[in-house]
């Protein structure tokens, strides 16, 4: 067979396209057979997730956290100057059955502000040349204070699992101001890099070297732009360079049924979309009943039940209206049916609260509570 490719502006051959088929050779029965069957094995492996000996996510089966973002300078210099780590610590330490918490090494939702400094990358963006102003003087991408590097102290102190969030996208936003983004990509050019490339090798690998083995999950936002196996697998052997134990979730799906790819340990886990029903509402049901029937599931959320061929069931949900703003509104009682059921079942939920100062939002503080006891009265009829 031969055929004209068009390629595309990143010049890799893997994502062009084929332009014209000149001419198709008949395959004899036997090449057929051997091509089929090769198709047939792919179809098979681009649902289940990298088999490792013990599987990370493992430990995580019937455990659950919470999630709080910490400020950024989008928040202004003044919020991050205030934060107090310790308080959040104190709350977390309140909460007994908790096994991790999500914090963030970028803005939610705001891919080009951080909450850790970049000195090397600072110094060659300038960044606050473009986010300085009248209202938020002096504010930059990456903040001087070592937020991020603080809390994680804090919290593990405390005896907890910390893992991140990371929105993926970079300085590839309408955030940042375009004059920002031609010297990100003027820099990244110079080095022969691609976009997604240099996220992962500039910024991310950054983090995961600072931090190490102080992070044990990650939770890519945005990762729609790896859209291969190969950019994808790159950012987890960063990840996992780091610390080899670490669990990795690129979020590749909103609501029902479950989706991955096989380089995630674990589901993201987003239910449908706010924008069209709230957290709470039935639609996001078949995730809880998805997970009862199977916590290990492939990529297209079919249950499996072996962890060595599979990815965790993960269920993440805001306890408010939107996802860090908003009034708590998930009824109380389902909150810890949802949860219970789950982890009964050997998944793994994440409930995402507001922050309040230093703290998590009280009325979203008092729901976790009463989840907390009510893992705590399951586990012990368990025992």
């Amino acid at each position: 067979m031969k055929v004209s490719l068009v390629g595309h502006a990143s010049g890799d051959i893997r994502s062009a396209e084929v332009k014209m088929l000149f001419a198709a050779e008949k395959l004899d029965q036997d090449e057929g057979q051997r091509l089929l069957k090769q198709f047939e094995a792919r179809k098979v492996a681009s649902k289940q997730r990298i088999s490792n000996p013990s599987p990370n996510a493992l430990p995580y089966s019937g455990k659950w956290g919470v999630r709080m973002p910490i400020p950024s300078e989008k928040n202004g210099i003044k919020d991050v100057n205030k934060f107090d780590p310790k308080e959040l610590a104190a709350q977390i330490a309140e909460l007994k059955t908790v096994d991790y918490v999500i914090l963030n090494v970028t803005q939610p939702s705001g891919p080009c502000y951080f909450t850790a400094p970049h000195p090397e990358l600072e110094k060659i963006l300038k960044t606050r040349d473009y986010f300085s102003g009248p209202v938020h003087p002096d504010r930059g991408s990456f903040p001087r204070r070592d937020v991020l590097g603080e809390t994680l102290d804090a919290v593990r102190a405390t005896g907890k699992k910390t893992f991140v969030y990371f929105a993926c996208e970079g300085f590839h936003t309408g955030l940042a101001k375009e004059e920002l983004q031609d010297v990100w990509f003027d820099h990244i050019e110079s080095l022969g890099m691609t976009h997604y490339e240099a996220v992962g090798q500039l910024i991310l690998k950054h983090y995961v070297e600072q931090y190490g083995t102080k992070i044990d999950g990650w939770w890519f936002d945005g990762s729609g732009g790896l859209k291969t196996a190969e950019q994808r697998q790159e950012w987890r052997d960063i990840v996992l360079a780091g610390n080899p134990k670490s669990v990795v979730a690129f979020n590749r799906m909103a609501g029902p049924p479950f989706k991955s790819t096989p380089q995630c340990d674990y589901f993201g886990g987003h239910p449908t979309p706010r924008s069209r029903h709230k957290f709470w509402e039935p639609v996001n049901l078949p995730m809880i009943t998805a997970i009862e029937a199977s916590p290990w599931m492939n990529c297209n959320g079919e249950p499996v039940g072996d962890p060595q061929m599979s990815t965790l069931g993960h269920v993440f949900m805001g306890l408010q209206d939107r996802w860090t703003l908003g009034k708590c509104a998930f009824p109380p009682e389902q909150a810890v049916e949802w949860t219970t059921r789950v982890i009964a079942s050997g998944g793994m939920y994440t409930w995402a609260s507001p922050r309040a100062g230093s703290k998590m939002a009280g009325a979203q503080f008092n729901i976790l509570k009463k989840i907390d006891k009510a893992v705590a009265e399951l586990r012990n009829v368990n025992q």
